[in-house]
């Protein structure tokens, strides 16, 4: 299982090692001691292997001795700098930070780098299309609801996409659907 930084509690690894999986979770600002010990111990090895991949360099620390910051399950520490944007204008790569409970390098290589089809798919058209971030309610209820919804449109637009024949990635494929005048 992989997961942004919302999920990166020492529970949600729980859960997730209780029922027989295994993650690979992002540890950014909510983290900030995890994400600082991830930083430094990599940064304390010398030589280290670096791992190219889709246009990024991941360096993995296989936890050994080490217990890391008291994280269930905790068998590695990875950073991830991406070059995907280097085309950009304002192309700055900071480095991301991973705490997984797999050892496999090529399977959190790939965890990694397959949860960018989250954010390219599913989060983009619920944050440009839907403007689901714009939306600033606290009721739980009306928040499990407009979550539903926004499924349920999501999964209505990959239908139309396949019957058309066409990727959600396209340019304006949203727009081209149901225009918003």
């Amino acid at each position: 299982m992989t997961a942004d930084a919302l999920h990166c509690q020492r529970k949600t690894c729980s859960i997730i090692l209780d029922h027989k999986g295994e993650y690979v979770i992002t540890a950014k600002g909510n983290q900030q001691e995890l994400r600082d010990d991830i930083a430094g111990k990599i940064n304390e090895i010398r030589n280290p292997e670096v791992i190219k991949h889709h246009n990024c360099e991941y360096t993995i620390m296989i936890l050994k001795d080490y217990i890391g910051a008291d994280w269930p399950g905790a068998k590695a520490y990875v950073k991830m700098i991406s070059h995907k944007w280097k085309g950009q204008k304002d192309y700055n790569p900071e480095p991301q930070y991973f705490l997984s409970s797999v050892t496999n390098k090529e399977l959190i290589v790939e965890s990694i780098d397959n949860r960018w089809s989250i954010e390219d798919e599913l989060h983009l058209f619920k944050d440009d299309f839907l403007r689901e971030d714009e939306c600033t309610f606290t009721n739980k209820n009306a928040i499990k609801t407009m979550a539903t919804m926004n499924n349920i449109v999501f999964a209505l637009y990959r239908l139309a996409a396949s019957v058309n024949n066409e990727t959600m990635a396209k340019p304006g494929f949203a727009a081209k659907m149901i225009p918003w005048n």
